[in-house]
């Protein structure tokens, strides 16, 4: 879920300021990230917390590079600062699942 923490009539914001849980976001395509963005038109620069708290570093690596890639295929091409926040409870690697570390390098793991 995207709270903005800054925020005015949606179309009109030059600037936002939201947080972003990564546990919420991790599943979510690319195109989610894009078009919550989209929405804002007149966008220049965007600052995002993000979550760690309960996700795996591969996690939050994959929501970082949905938002920057959103970022850049933004009509205005809006600067972007990512703040990690709860980092002292990211999970290890290996507190998941072996199917993590596969989807992390883009690979699709069905269970056996």
């Amino acid at each position: 879920m995207f709270v903005y923490t800054k925020s005015c009539n949606s179309q009109l914001q030059h600037h936002i300021e939201g947080r972003v849980s990564v546990l919420e976001w991790k599943d979510e395509p690319d195109a989610q990230f894009i078009s919550v963005l989209r929405e804002r038109r007149r966008l220049q620069e965007a600052i995002f917390s993000i979550d760690c708290a309960g996700a795996s570093m591969c996690e939050v690596e994959k929501v970082e590079a949905a938002l920057r890639r959103a970022a850049e295929v933004h009509r205005n091409h809006p600067t972007i600062q990512l703040i990690r926040t709860n980092t002292d409870e990211i999970v290890s690697s290996s507190d998941r699942p072996d199917t993590e570390v596969a989807a992390c390098h883009g690979l699709i793991v069905f269970p056996q």
